[in-house]
């Protein structure tokens, strides 16, 4: 909803596949996602696979609230950027800006 306020398309997701579907019907620009999802699936594997499909790096920030040292650990030797709920939306703004400017981005 927050992305949409700003003027952008947003689709959401609340599984692996329903990201792929999502992404196939309207490809991303960047992936917001939460770490932790449905069905013991992470935003780590949403990412893994929409890059799969999309064939190239889209940008990717994971929200998590989680603050086990595993999964950081984790998402820092990956790269991904994160942001530690709760969010400020200006924080999430400004970091999808930032990623957009990427060649990887489209917007």
């Amino acid at each position: 909803m927050l992305l949409r306020m700003w003027g952008q398309n947003a689709a959401g997701a609340a599984t692996v596949a329903e990201a792929i579907s999502a992404a196939a019907a309207l490809p991303p620009d960047v992936l917001l996602v939460d770490y932790r999802l449905r069905n013991d699936e992470t935003g780590v594997m949403v990412i893994e696979a929409v890059r799969r499909r999309a064939g190239t790096a889209v940008p990717a920030v994971v929200l998590t609230g989680d603050t086990a040292p595993e999964p950081l650990k984790d998402l820092a030797e990956r790269g991904i950027p994160v942001l530690h709920k709760p969010v400020i939306p200006q924080q999430i703004r400004s970091l999808v800006a930032t990623l957009c400017r990427r060649p990887a981005c489209h917007a």
